[in-house]
């Protein structure tokens, strides 16, 4: 009777663990209790997650591994992982387990079938790991050195990816080679945050910095099909339209890891110095404005390390105005395609300058970044507005500052939110009016047409009148042009005067 009771108590367990919703259930509720009180569910662990495919939900393998965790049974995971990891560089070829000089001798082996989702699942399951408390405390505090182990495999991948850019034939899956460098530049991060012995994060973040600027910048505008010599068929190991993906992918990544780096305050003046250098070489290599809106989004990370150091540094505040500045002349060059690349662009990179004027301008002190910063803007603005004026684009004046070209209208709708920032600009748009020893004619219509705009929008702005007063001295001083073209703008700039005069005189 009890035997016969045992073998129902066993079928119903077998029942149990194959239906998925119940044995999900059944893990998550064991993975409280210690694993010497459940020895078969954890000894099954390891052998179910050894069986699943690219298609398994996250919840079923991941209740799975928090499990294991909670039990300290992750050795035997992190070495399936790494065994995974070794797979997936060898584009799933079995590794030979032939060992020269021993004697050829008959036996009998018993090899399990290898999972040829294992190398996909490897970085599924290292993400999950390093993302979920759980498992990241877990795996942290019990399995440093496998993790450092892990990561050190993972950096094979900036290789191939390098074989992969330089065609020389390597065939590894893009996608798995991505999923790989974004877990060593993760698991990177991860370990330089705790503090491990003998590991130097920051370094190794160089390193690939120095590696993407070598290898990778070089591809990012690759585009169209590759013709391997005159006269014969055009073929391509790695197609342009795939570098340039691989490409985007891989700097993306490793952008907002960089990010992340700054974000849980582990970066060093050098390290965001070097950062900063590489964002401003990735913006003049990117021609076709892949990286803008990322770089920008980073910009504003090493914004905010800047300004929370302790002493104002002249160097460290160059590296925020610089790489603005090239920020800005990208957006503006990205902006003379079409109108609808002009509204892209408010929509990439208007919450990361927003954030990061409001951040240097709120803060206290700083004074020296805020006065090159704000030089910086005035020569942005009126470099813009001239070129409008050049092309013959500035219509009549509005009540909205969106009228304005696309970077000016960016910076001016930020900046009229304060205003206090708004009378700082305009009070060195005033200096720059007066300082300028021969004005161009493009130049103050570009002028005069800002300053008329904001009127007509912040009527009763400090500084408007000094604005509207130097423009008017310098036009004084232009004689009436004889060619038509440039008669057309003189009377835009005559017209605009009186127009911006009333609405001050109304104010």
């Amino acid at each position: 009777m009890i035997l016969r009771f045992h073998w129902l108590l066993f079928l119903c367990y077998i029942w149990i663990l194959q239906d998925p919703e119940i044995s999900l259930a059944v893990i998550l509720l064991a993975g409280h209790l210690p694993s010497s009180s459940v020895p078969v569910l954890s000894r099954s662990c390891l052998s179910k997650l050894k069986k699943m495919t690219t298609e398994t939900e996250e919840s079923h393998y991941g209740c799975l591994l928090e499990a294991k965790c909670k039990w300290n049974k992750m050795a035997d995971l992190l070495e399936l992982l790494q065994e995974w990891i070794s797979a997936g560089f060898r584009g799933g070829k079995k590794e030979s387990t032939a060992k020269k000089g021993k004697d050829k001798r008959k036996s009998v082996t018993f090899a399990e079938e290898e999972n040829q989702y294992g190398p996909v699942l490897a970085a599924r399951y290292l993400t999950y790991l390093i993302t979920h408390p759980v498992c990241r405390a877990g795996v942290l505090s019990h399995h440093p050195r496998e993790l450092i182990q892990i990561q050190e495999q993972l950096q094979k991948s900036m290789l191939h990816m390098g074989n992969r850019l330089d065609q020389t034939g390597d065939s590894l899956n893009d996608d798995l080679l991505t999923q790989y460098f974004v877990m060593y530049c993760r698991l990177t991060l991860l370990l330089q945050d705790q503090a491990q012995e003998d590991f130097d994060g920051l370094s190794a973040l160089v390193s690939v910095m120095e590696w993407a600027e070598d290898k990778v910048l070089p591809h990012i505008n690759s585009g169209g099909v590759e013709e391997e010599g005159k006269g014969q068929r055009k073929r391509s190991v790695t197609s342009s339209a795939t570098k340039h993906d691989l490409c985007g992918q891989v700097l993306k990544s490793f952008l907002q890891v960089c990010s992340n780096c700054l974000l849980v305050g582990l970066g060093t003046p050098e390290f965001v110095l070097k950062l900063s250098n590489f964002c401003r070489n990735a913006l003049n290599a990117d021609e076709k404005f892949l990286l803008l809106s990322d770089i920008t989004s980073c910009l504003y990370h090493v914004t905010e390390f800047v300004v929370s150091l302790e002493e104002e540094s002249g160097e460290q505040s160059s590296v925020v105005v610089d790489l603005l500045t090239d920020v800005l002349m990208s957006a503006q060059r990205k902006s003379q395609h079409t109108t609808d690349t002009e509204k892209a662009i408010g929509a990439n990179i208007k919450g990361p300058v927003t954030e990061i004027l409001t951040s240097v301008y709120n803060r206290g002190g700083q004074q020296t970044m805020k006065q090159s910063l704000t030089a910086a803007l005035i020569t942005t603005v009126m470099d813009e507005m001239t070129q409008a004026s050049v092309k013959d684009i500035l219509e009549g004046v509005t009540e909205s500052l969106d009228s304005l070209p696309p970077v000016s209208s960016l910076l001016t709708g930020v900046i009229s939110k304060k205003p206090k920032i708004l009378c700082n600009f305009l009070e060195e748009l005033e200096y720059r009016i007066k300082s300028c020893p021969s004005p161009d004619l493009h130049c103050l219509h570009g002028c005069i047409h800002l300053v008329a705009t904001i009127a007509k929008c912040k009527p009763s702005s400090s500084g408007l009148h000094e604005c509207l007063v130097a423009i008017e001295t310098h036009f004084k001083i232009l004689d009436p042009p004889e060619d038509e073209e440039k008669r057309y703008v003189y009377d835009n700039v005559t017209q605009k005067l009186e127009e911006c005069q009333k609405i001050l005189n109304r104010s």
